[in-house]
C-alpha cells in the first residue's frame, strides 16, 4: 500500500480506478482504517477514481505525537489531495471522517464538490460526552486498547449484528484493537475539542448526502433529520437493520444509497 508524507507523518493511503474519473475520497470512523471500505471500494462503477486513506496515528498512519486537532486532520486530507493532484472531490466520511469531512468543508466550502456523511453530527460534544473523551483516552494511554474496544463495540452495531459474531464483526474487532493507543488518545481529543460545524451548513452550496443506520445509538437517526433541515441541499437515506457502522451491517442498502448520490455528478 502506498506512503507518503503529509502534515510531518507518514499516511497509508489507496487508490482505484482512472485518475480522470469522479474523484471520491472516503475517510473511516473511529477507530478504525480504510480497510472498512472495501465492500464500497467493490461496487463502486469504473468511472468513480476512488481514495481511500488512514487518518493520522490509526491504522497504519503514523502517530506524530503531541496534540492533534481536526484542523490537523482537515490539513491531512488536504495535503493527500495535493499529493494526488485532485481538485474538488466528493468526500464520504463515516463517524469521525463525517467529523474530518465537515470540518474541511466548513472552513473551506470550495475544496469539495459534494459531502456523503454517514453516522456522524455537526454539532459538538455536549459536556457529558466532553468528559467522556477525556477519560477514554487517559484509559488507553494508561491500559491499551482491549478495555476500550469491548467496551465501545457492542455501541456500533445492532445486538443482532454483535451476536451473529460474523466475519465483518471479527474483522472490525481486529482493526480496532490493532489501533496504537498513542493515536486513539489523540483522535479522541480532537473530537472531545471539535467546533460546532453547524452554523456552516447553510453556507454549503453543493448537494449532501446524508446516510443513517436506522438504529444507530451513537448517532440517531435524528441527527440526519436535524442537518438536513439546516443544509440548502440535502437528502437523507435511512439504513434498515443497521447501527452505527450501517456500510458493514447492510452495505447492499449504503451503497445503494450512495451511487443513487454519486449518480448526480456522473455523465448521463
Amino acid at each position: 500500500m502506498p506512503r507518503a508524507k503529509i502534515s510531518g507523518h507518514l499516511c497509508d493511503y489507496l487508490t482505484q480506478g482512472d485518475p480522470g474519473g469522479l474523484p471520491l475520497v472516503f475517510i473511516h470512523g473511529f477507530p478504525f482504517s480504510q480497510a472498512t471500505w472495501t465492500g464500497q471500494l467493490q461496487a463502486l462503477p469504473p468511472s468513480v477514481y476512488a481514495v481511500t486513506y488512514d487518518l493520522r496515528g490509526l491504522g497504519q498512519s503514523e502517530a506524530t505525537g503531541g496534540e492533534v486537532s481536526m484542523d490537523g486532520y482537515a490539513d491531512d486530507l488536504e495535503g493527500l489531495l495535493e499529493l494526488l493532484h485532485i481538485k474538488r472531490p466528493i468526500v464520504c466520511g463515516l463517524s469521525m471522517g463525517g467529523y474530518v469531512a465537515l470540518h474541511a468543508a466548513a472552513r473551506n466550502p470550495g475544496l469539495v464538490r459534494g459531502l456523503a456523511l454517514c453516522d456522524t453530527r455537526s454539532g459538538a460534544d455536549s459536556v457529558e460526552a466532553k468528559a467522556g473523551r477525556t477519560s477514554a483516552a487517559k484509559q488507553v494511554r494508561e491500559s491499551g486498547m482491549e478495555s476500550l474496544v469491548e467496551a465501545q463495540l457492542p455501541n456500533l452495531m445492532t445486538p443482532q449484528s454483535f451476536a451473529s459474531d460474523a466475519d465483518w464483526v471479527q474483522a472490525l474487532r481486529t482493526i480496532m484493537l490493532s489501533t496504537a493507543p498513542e493515536g486513539a488518545a489523540g483522535a479522541l481529543e480532537a473530537m472531545r475539542d471539535r467546533s460546532d460545524t453547524t452554523p456552516a451548513l447553510a453556507r454549503f452550496d453543493f448537494p449532501v448526502q446524508l446516510i443513517f443506520g436506522e438504529h444507530d445509538k451513537v448517532t440517531p437517526p435524528t441527527e440526519g433529520q436535524s442537518m438536513a433541515a439546516a443544509l440548502p441541499d440535502a437528502q437523507l437515506a435511512i439504513i434498515e437493520g443497521a447501527g452505527h457502522v450501517s456500510n458493514l451491517e447492510n452495505p447492499t442498502q449504503f451503497n445503494a444509497a450512495l451511487h443513487s448520490y454519486l449518480g448526480q455528478f456522473l455523465p448521463a
